[in-house]
């Protein structure tokens, strides 16, 4: 009996120490999980940041977009502004020149008048 009793306790014992290797790899894959896991939060909250940052970057370069395209609204704006201004310029101008050349005439026809009038004085 004392042998079978021997037998049992080392079968006890043997099992014993096979359970505590189990629970001991449980717990250490258990370890390995909860560190990856960790890892994937860390992972995933870089990852959620990033995409905010995109998201203020793509939002950014749409407000730069708007100012650009207001910008050139601006500048053809200022452009057909800037022509109307020039063409007006250029109209007086052109009055200015076409009232010169009426004056001319008129002042050539009064030297002519005055000519012909010198000259029926001096036969008088």
């Amino acid at each position: 009996r004392s042998a079978c009793s021997l037998d049992m306790t080392q079968q006890i014992k043997q099992a014993t120490q096979e359970q505590v290797s189990s629970v001991q790899l449980v717990a250490r894959s258990m370890e390995d999980i909860s560190s990856m896991t960790s890892q994937i939060f860390i992972a995933s909250t870089d990852q959620a940041n990033a995409t905010r940052s995109i998201a203020r970057s793509i939002e950014t370069i749409k407000d730069m977009t708007h100012e650009m395209v207001n910008s050139t609204s601006r500048q053809v704006d200022d452009g057909k502004m800037i022509r109307l201004t020039v063409e007006s310029v250029s109209d007086m101008v052109t009055e200015m020149f076409d009232n010169m050349e009426m004056r001319r005439i008129q002042s050539a026809e009064v030297i002519k008048e005055l000519e012909s009038m010198k000259s029926l004085t001096c036969q008088l």
